[in-house]
C-alpha cells in the first residue's frame, strides 16, 4: 500500500504544479493533471484510507502520523486541481461541482504552497523508506 500511496502523492504533487508561474509548461505536468483528474476517486480513497483507517490504528507510531499527514496533504492538494468535467459520470453532479469550486481559491494562496511542501516531505519520506526496505 505504501507504493500506491507514494505514486498517488507524486502524481498529485506534480499535477498541482501546473499553475505556478516559474514552472515551465511541460507536457508531463499536463499529463499528470489529466491522470489525477481521471483517477481522482482512487487518490481520494487512498488519502481517506490513510486518514481514517491506518492513522487511527497506528497514531502512536511514526508511520501512523505520517499516514495522517500524507492523507490530509494529499486531499488538500487534490481538491483545488480536480476538473469536475473529467470525473466519472456517476459522481459528476452539480453538488460535486459546487463542492470543488469552494477550493479553487486555494490554488493561488501561500497556504497551498505550504501544503505542497508537506506533501513533498511525505513523498521523500515514503520513497526513502521504500527504497531502503527493498535493498
Amino acid at each position: 500500500m505504501g507504493v500506491l500511496t507514494d505514486i498517488c502523492m507524486f502524481f498529485t504533487l506534480v499535477a498541482s504544479l501546473q499553475n505556478l508561474p516559474f514552472i515551465p509548461k511541460y507536457r508531463f505536468i499536463r499529463t499528470a493533471r489529466t491522470v489525477v483528474s481521471r483517477y481522482a476517486l482512487l487518490v481520494v480513497l487512498v488519502a481517506l484510507w490513510n486518514i481514517l483507517w491506518y492513522a487511527p490504528q497506528h497514531f502512536t507510531d511514526f508511520w501512523g502520523q505520517m499516514a495522517f499527514a500524507s492523507g490530509i496533504s494529499m486531499l488538500l492538494t487534490l481538491l483545488p486541481i480536480i476538473d469536475c468535467y473529467k470525473l466519472p459520470i456517476q459522481i459528476r453532479t452539480q453538488k460535486a461541482y459546487d463542492f470543488l469550486q469552494q477550493f479553487r481559491w486555494m490554488e493561488y494562496d501561500w497556504k497551498y504552497t505550504m501544503v505542497r511542501l508537506v506533501l513533498f516531505d511525505c513523498i521523500v519520506q515514503y520513497t526513502w523508506t521504500l527504497v531502503a526496505l527493498n535493498n
